[in-house]
């Protein structure tokens, strides 16, 4: 029985990034900067996203954004603040990790089942 999920699509793109940035373009003038989204309001997976109270309103992610790109120069990895608990739970243990593992599907459970 596996105690971790699998990779999710963000996990696969995620190491796929590292890898790119670390191993293929270390030496060259490309920079490779991952952006990391929560949940947005926007109609990417549906109207309903949109209009759903859970979602960072689009404006706002695109702000803090911003920001970070004005002031975080050398920043390889770009997380807005609403995403730091699902970025972060596994470094603050499996009981953590899988909490957030538990609450994040729950959560899309939920909302698909609404609509």
């Amino acid at each position: 029985m596996c105690e971790k999920p699998p990779p999710s699509g963000e996990g696969v793109s995620h190491s796929f990034l590292l890898a790119v940035h670390r191993y293929q373009l270390k030496n060259t003038k490309i920079e490779v900067l991952e952006l990391v989204p929560p949940y947005v309001a926007t109609e990417l997976m549906g109207t309903h996203q949109a209009k759903d109270p859970r979602a960072m309103p689009l404006a706002e992610y695109i702000a803090e954004v911003m920001e970070i790109l004005a002031t975080q120069l050398e920043a390889k990895e770009i997380c807005v603040k609403r995403v730091y608990p699902l970025r972060f739970s596994a470094e603050q243990g499996q009981a953590k990790y899988e909490e957030m593992f538990d609450g994040f599907n729950g959560s899309k459970a939920s909302a698909a089942a609404e609509h």
